[in-house]
């Protein structure tokens, strides 16, 4: 056949069927409220539950795993589910902690760990808290007098330290501290006047770009569908369809991976051009489409490589981090 995991690859895509553009959903540009969310906050001060909730999740979860995790985790609440956009239609109710390491008091509690990088310890821990506390979030409910609401919490180390203000959040709220690192702005009623045309042209053009990409994925996909497996219509069809998926995937990453740099040290936060170019995409759908064909792109290689090797195969990342520490609990 001669591309790994063709056929797992073209199943997936199969089941999937066609891939439509809808107009998406996303906070970023929707009319601001005079306050902030009731069933989190009490005016400005978020509510006592809310806060013991979000902190006391977290250190159960870590307290078995690590040492002292009091004495060197902050821990924020960001994002807009804290502004005043918290009442527009974002998809679902999504809150975000965010967590500040103190690197060095963490590695003198933690000796075991000292074989890691402050990078690489902060990958796994987000890998921790990926796999086996945000399931335990997903549906999170807080609710006070009449109002209610579910909530996505999830849970995620930053890796640059303790200083929040270093990416730039568009609102930061400290549980560790229970006071605002960073309040939010105060927002015009029509937010998309903010950001200049030049802006608006070039997402406009990505937006007509993946248009014509979705569009030939779906023709070659559904001449594929009708072809009768093993044939060499049916593999050469595959084959074009791998090439435009990689297209698909690649603008997929370039947008959603770009983001990080609003909120890296050189970034302007929530107002970079990063951050307004994934949610104008995800106000317009077009990043939801595009997912949807890197999504079944990924699984078609993840099934292959359980297929084959019996699980999927660990990312270079998870290598240097299983060989450092290692290398540090039995040196040579």
């Amino acid at each position: 056949m001669g591309v790994p995991g063709l056929d797992f690859y073209l199943a997936r895509a199969a089941a999937a069927g066609p891939v439509g553009v809808h107009d998406g959903q996303s906070g970023y540009f929707s009319r601001p409220s005079n306050a902030l969310d009731p069933r989190l906050f009490d005016t400005d001060q978020l509510r006592p539950d809310v806060r013991g909730y979000l902190l006391e999740t977290l250190m159960d979860f870590w307290r078995p795993r690590y040492e002292v995790v009091e004495l060197w985790t902050t821990v924020w609440l960001a994002g807009s589910g804290i502004s005043y956009q918290w009442n527009a239609n974002r998809g679902n109710g999504d809150l975000d902690v965010l967590i500040g390491i103190d690197w060095p008091a963490f590695f003198f509690h933690n000796p075991e760990q000292r074989g890691l990088s402050t990078t690489e310890m902060a990958d796994q821990f987000n890998a921790e808290l990926h796999a086996d506390l945000w399931p335990r979030t997903a549906k999170t409910q807080f609710a006070v007098g009449g109002f209610s609401g579910i909530f996505e919490v999830t849970y995620y180390v930053n890796a640059t330290g303790s200083n929040i203000e270093d990416i730039h959040p568009y609102a930061a709220y400290n549980l560790t501290d229970d006071s605002w690192t960073v309040r939010p702005p105060v927002l015009p009623d029509n937010p998309e006047t903010l950001y200049p045309k030049e802006w608006w042209d070039y997402v406009h053009d990505e937006r007509r770009l993946a248009d014509s990409l979705i569009q030939r994925y779906n023709h070659v996909q559904g001449a594929v569908r009708t072809s009768v497996p093993g044939s060499p219509g049916w593999s050469t069809g595959g084959r074009q369809l791998q090439a435009v998926a990689d297209q698909i995937g690649a603008l997929y990453d370039d947008i959603h991976v770009g983001r990080r740099a609003a909120f890296g040290e050189q970034g302007e936060g929530y107002g970079d051009f990063h951050n307004f170019r994934w949610q104008a995409h995800k106000k317009f759908g077009t990043a939801q489409a595009l997912h949807e064909v890197w999504s079944a792109r990924h699984t078609g290689r993840t099934d292959y490589e359980t297929d084959t090797y019996g699980q999927p195969l660990t990312t270079a990342q998870e290598s240097l981090r299983t060989a450092a520490l290692w290398a540090r609990r039995y040196p040579t």
